[in-house]
């Protein structure tokens, strides 16, 4: 369905500053040793050097220290290195204002030392969740840790922030992939079963029982990736309290189309489960429908996070937001034609270059 938009997104308003919008906010953000955190990363320092900090969660490893782990997956990252290298005075602003946290979205309180916990809550003003397992092949039970009480803990975190203005969900537009195939999805929340009632429902079930019964306690859902994704999407909304938040739904997502550098990705997930098979020529052949392409470059993804921070903000505090960063009949791009576009570039640009 084509559908031109009217008038100004936001009443009264013809456009979102997203610069000043960042400018001196301090910024709480999950998932970025993942490729969209560190895109996204990148973007603010490069685009929003004013930014005030940056607090990033980062799981605490045996062996090495939360500070090691930041340069390593993040710093010594070529996207960053590149990022250094063409602008120079933004390493030491970077590492000013990137710091890291330790914690764990999959246990209780996200896994943060009271105290760090309770000074953040004087400062942060934006909680970007970005965190999940993306492997649609873990046991529902497990999976609920990390991609529905997580969120939901963070959610908890935002509410007792002294400042906080926005709260953003990264999710997926697999939470509609139970619907029939070519529905028009609105972007909304459109199931109304009570995710509390559910989830009760599961945890006071015998463990064995959820684990040899998982397909049918997630109908219609196909697994527990986009079951949780569309549970925590509804729970947010009921229990967001006075916090906005906004539900961004990117699909899966591929190498950068620009930023930080075109063709630049460092994860196998997502889209790279179907181009690097390609790559490698080990897959010749792919049986797709005639429908558009469900993979979005991992920079746009991003920047759409980043906007719908700002969007979010400048709306009505009447309801949760969603907003879906991904392509439509709008501008189609069908997975033939990614085939087609995608065999001459690795003719020209081989693996083993």
């Amino acid at each position: 369905m084509n559908k031109k938009l009217k008038g100004p997104l936001i009443p009264g308003k013809d456009r979102i500053h997203i610069r000043d919008f960042y400018r001196g906010k301090v910024l709480l953000i999950t998932g970025c040793t993942g490729f969209i955190g560190k895109v996204m990363l990148e973007k603010l320092i490069r685009s929003c050097p004013d930014i005030g900090r940056i607090y990033v969660i980062i799981r605490q490893r045996e062996g090495i220290t939360l500070e090691q782990r930041l340069k390593k997956e993040i710093f010594d990252s070529i996207m960053f290195k590149e990022c250094f290298y063409r602008h120079p005075e933004l390493e030491h602003i970077a590492k000013t204002k990137i710091i890291a946290v330790s914690g764990n979205i999959g246990v209780e309180n996200i896994g943060m030392d009271p105290e760090v916990s309770a000074r953040l809550q004087e400062e942060i003003d934006v909680v970007i969740s970005c965190a999940a397992s993306v492997l649609f092949s873990v046991p529902l039970l497990t999976l609920m840790k990390s991609n529905y009480f997580g969120p939901l803990m963070l959610l908890d975190f935002t509410k007792k922030c002294k400042h906080a203005k926005v709260f953003c969900q990264v999710s997926t537009t697999g939470v509609n992939s139970h619907k029939p195939h070519y529905s028009f999805c609105e972007e909304e929340i459109t199931e109304k079963a009570d995710p509390d009632e559910i989830v009760d429902k599961i945890m006071n079930e015998n463990p064995e029982h959820v684990a040899a019964n998982e397909a049918d306690i997630m109908q219609p859902w196909a697994n527990s990736y986009t079951f949780c994704k569309n549970l925590v999407e509804r729970a947010i909304r009921k229990h967001r309290g006075h916090i906005k938040t906004i539900i961004v739904r990117p699909p899966a997502t591929s190498a950068c189309y620009n930023e930080p550098m075109p063709g630049w990705i460092d994860s196998l997930s997502a889209g790279g489960i179907t181009a690097f098979p390609m790559a490698l020529g080990v897959r010749r052949h792919f049986f797709i429908g005639p429908g558009n392409i469900w993979i979005m470059p991992g920079d746009i993804v991003s920047n759409g996070i980043l906007v719908a921070c700002a969007y979010c903000d400048a709306l009505p505090n009447d309801d949760t937001s969603v907003v879906a960063t991904c392509l439509s009949s709008v501008n189609p791009i069908l997975f033939t034609q990614w085939v087609e576009a995608g065999g001459p570039y690795l003719a020209y640009n081989p693996t083993h270059t």
